[in-house]
């Protein structure tokens, strides 16, 4: 899996669907300093109705990334030459962001660029497989709309870029309800040279109050390899709290 995601980032930013999906997952999207600092904080206004904001919102993602990892030159490059790629009366947000790209001559080899060429749905193919063929084949889901949320953590030693989604039972019968949120985290040197590590792992998961045991069951049987370490204990935790604060059964004689 680590080779499959490292194939797909290597890949020349032409190839790579990242002007179209770079505005579409600016909802929810978070980037960090090395401190926890906000880089970026998505405020709800970048929307697609609203182009103007989600381009005000690109720039401050990108010139973020740029003063973060880059040299003064492309912090520079951006400044000066972003509005010229992204006109007031051009509503297609998406061609303006990869003509900019692939036009106004900030180098691939810029830290930013190379962090966005890890912000879009190829990128998330090789989990999006392996929990299919594991998961999916037995249990089918689907996305839950509007739940995909990137996270960017630029730490001192390593960049960390973390793909998380929810998905829920194919069916709508409520007897066979669950769901679960899945995360892709890609881990990379500070100088982004290379993939250091990959990994898919289950964050999270919820059933319906109608769930049958059984369905329980057999949906726990088939998460239970993908779950991140320290999510069951969590929900142990989680629980005893609730009993905990559950107020006390009252009787009457």
């Amino acid at each position: 899996p680590h080779l499959e995601f490292m194939q797909v980032w290597r890949r020349p930013l032409h190839r790579l669907p990242v002007h179209k999906d770079v505005p579409r997952l600016l909802k929810g999207m978070l980037v960090t300093d090395a401190h926890g600092g906000a880089v970026y904080r998505d405020d709800g206004t970048a929307r697609p109705a609203n182009p103007e904001a989600q381009v005000a919102a690109i720039r401050t993602l990108i010139l973020g990334l740029a003063q973060q990892l880059d040299s003064a030159d492309t912090v520079r490059l951006v400044e000066e030459k972003f509005a010229d790629y992204f006109k007031a009366d051009t509503g297609d947000v998406a061609a303006s962001l990869r003509s900019f790209l692939l036009e106004s001559g900030m180098p691939e080899e810029a830290l930013a660029v190379q962090v966005l060429k890890c912000i879009h749905q190829e990128m998330i193919f090789p989990a999006v497989t392996q929990l299919r063929t594991s998961i999916y084949t037995i249990k089918p889901y689907k996305d839950v709309k509007g739940e995909w949320r990137v996270l960017i953590e630029i730490r001192d030693d390593k960049i960390v870029i973390s793909h998380k989604k929810w998905e829920q039972a194919h069916t709508d019968d409520p007897l066979q309800h669950f769901k679960f949120r899945w995360c892709a985290q890609l881990s990379f040197d500070r100088r982004m040279r290379a993939m250091t590590a990959a990994s898919t792992t289950v964050l999270d998961f919820n059933f319906g109050g109608a769930t049958t045991e059984e369905q329980k069951r057999v949906v726990m049987a088939l998460l239970k390899p993908w779950l991140a370490p320290g999510v069951l204990y969590k929900r142990v935790i989680d629980g005893l709290a609730a009993t905990a604060t559950a107020p006390a059964p009252s009787f009457s004689l």
